[in-house]
């Protein structure tokens, strides 16, 4: 699930079949999206007025929500089924990751063609770009990986102990949060890679770790069905 920028609309991807967009305020479903298999992934462009899309399909599609009854747009040429896809650039280039595959794939919209590939040791199985657009944390493998979206290298690479299903990372506090099939959320130092917080508590694998806005908290999402909320520092008294 994804919200929009400005927290009015969400959409979700679903084993169903479908993505639907809805109204965040509300909770009323505005719209169903059809698709032929199941859908991993859903974002929004960042003028809020597009929704990417892709699963299982190996396709990407991207509907109009000015026209919503209008076929979506698609790329094809992905090699397995789609886990992650996110606009950036202002809504010009696509990143895309692939269940069985390794690597990001970097679409360019406007000519419908893989521009260049990033490579990684394995599969990635998160993409979370910045709010400013100039980063992106990955998470592959046992790999923790931040890149700089201007020219696409690597600024820092960290390799865990322990396998990671989705990684964020807060460059306010210079730290960064992990999480995978252990059920614990570990948050890191920037700079060295140590480990510095264990949160325990969820009973199942935990899928997704984000930091909040402002980035004093983050949560996280497991498959026991509960989002927990941490605290990046202890608040001060008074």
């Amino acid at each position: 699930a994804t919200l929009n920028r400005e927290a009015t609309h969400a959409a979700t991807a679903s084993a169903d079949f479908s993505a639907r967009l809805w109204n965040a305020i509300t909770g009323d479903c505005l719209r169903t999206f059809q698709h032929k298999h199941i859908v991993k992934s859903v974002s929004f462009s960042g003028d809020g007025s597009r929704l990417l899309t892709g699963g299982s399909e190996k396709l990407l599609r991207i509907y109009n929500l000015n026209a919503p009854e209008a076929e979506p747009y698609t790329m094809a040429g992905s090699a397995s089924q789609i886990k992650t896809a996110q606009f950036i650039a202002n809504d010009e280039l696509i990143l895309s990751s692939c269940a069985e595959d390794k690597g990001i794939r970097v679409w360019d919209v406007r000519t419908n063609t893989v521009v260049t590939t990033l490579s990684t040791e394995s599969p990635v199985m998160s993409i979370e770009v910045s709010n400013d657009g100039k980063n992106m944390t990955t998470a592959d493998g046992k790999n923790v990986t931040l890149w700089d979206l201007s020219n696409f290298t690597t600024v820092k690479k960290w390799t865990m102990d322990y396998d990671v299903s989705s990684a964020s990372v807060s460059l306010k506090h210079k730290k960064f949060i992990a999480g995978g099939p252990d059920m614990w959320v570990h948050l890191h130092d920037m700079e060295t890679g140590a480990e510095e917080q264990t949160n325990k508590g969820h009973h199942g694998p935990v899928h997704t770790v984000r930091f909040a806005p402002d980035q004093n908290s983050y949560c996280s999402g497991s498959e026991d069905g509960t989002i927990r909320i941490w605290q990046t520092v202890e608040p001060k008294d008074g």
